[in-house]
């Protein structure tokens, strides 16, 4: 997927959350910064920095894919080779970050983002795309750093305090510092909503119901 510097990339994990309620949780719903200069496609939407809503993607923690298509393969060829001959390369670098994204390759795509965070390290769309896919690497901690990081860089950012708490709820199975991440985020920005639309503060009732439920 041909991809360009300074855009965002949103993405659904698990289910939409309206389902995931439906079933008495909220899933793994987290929102990804990568760059766009291509359409909507069945996993991912590339919109780094520009706004877009998030299509769906099944939750795939420790899985990667290791099956590539033609082009992909031949985009990672491609990058990789540049990266060799110029490993300044900022653009390249996330470049190949964000194809290893879309390809669930995890590691190789934490690998290329820090390596790209070190050239540019206050990207908080990197830093939110970092923080995914440590979470997909079965390294939540790391995660919410990664997060922690990006909202340093930008307190306005939306995605990372809302992914924080996804982290927090899913993984790290505290309620309550998720419900007082998103909480604030509310407090920041009252329209902020989950990737299809639902409001935070709709999300925030539905954490506190769970909790009032005993349910984890």
């Amino acid at each position: 997927m041909a991809q360009d510097n300074g855009t965002v990339k949103l993405q659904t994990m698990v289910v939409a959350i309206v389902v995931a309620l439906a079933v008495g949780f909220i899933g793994g719903v987290i929102y990804s910064s990568m760059q766009q200069s291509s359409p909507l496609n069945g996993m991912v939407q590339n919109q780094q920095a520009t706004g877009g809503g998030p299509p769906a993607m099944q939750e795939g923690q420790g899985q990667q894919t290791t099956g590539l298509t033609p082009q992909q393969a031949s985009t990672i060829l491609s990058l990789e080779q540049r990266v060799a001959s110029n490993p300044n390369d900022a653009d390249a670098w996330v470049q190949l970050g964000n194809t290893y994204f879309d390809t669930n390759n995890f590691s190789k795509s934490i690998a290329a983002y820090n390596h790209y965070l070190t050239l540019q390290p206050n990207n908080a769309n990197v830093l939110t795309d970092l923080g995914i896919m440590y979470r997909n690497n079965g390294e939540p901690s790391e995660a919410i750093a990664s997060f922690d990081r990006a909202i340093a860089v930008d307190p306005k950012h939306v995605q990372a305090p809302f992914n924080k708490g996804i982290v927090l709820m899913n993984d790290m199975h505290d309620h309550q510092a998720a419900i007082d991440v998103w909480q604030k985020l509310v407090d920041e920005n009252p329209g902020a909503t989950a990737s299809n639309g639902m409001p935070v503060s709709q999300v925030i009732e539905e954490a506190k119901k769970q909790m009032a439920e005993g349910k984890h």
